[in-house]
């Protein structure tokens, strides 16, 4: 399996931690708040995938996911409720919004 640990950095510069499965292409909404827990969570072999909380998108705030990366991406994350709530990717940003590609990239 290729999973790898995400950097989900909010505007004042916080940072949460996601996990990426390369293998099924796609980013958990769940986050977590160390990178050290994001690893530990990839190398147990009884990994649980947290429940959607609710009403996370109330909090929701302005982030980048990857923002050390050239393919840094901007979405939308609640620090409180510790789940991504916008977009994880490319696909999911134009059906949300209609974007074109290089809009989303201006991280």
């Amino acid at each position: 399996m290729s999973h790898n640990v995400v950097t989900v950095e909010f505007g004042d510069g916080f940072r949460l931690y996601a996990i990426n499965d390369g293998g099924g292409c796609h980013l958990y909404r769940f986050l977590l708040s160390k990178h050290e827990e994001a690893e530990a969570w990839i190398l147990d072999s009884k990994r649980v995938i947290p429940a959607e909380p609710e009403n996370a998108e109330l909090s929701e705030e302005t982030v980048v996911l990857d923002p050390d990366e050239p393919w840094a991406f901007a979405s939308r994350a609640s620090r409180e409720r510790l789940w991504i709530t916008g977009p994880r990717n490319s696909d999911e940003a134009i059906a949300e919004t209609g974007w074109k590609t290089g809009d989303m990239y201006d991280a």
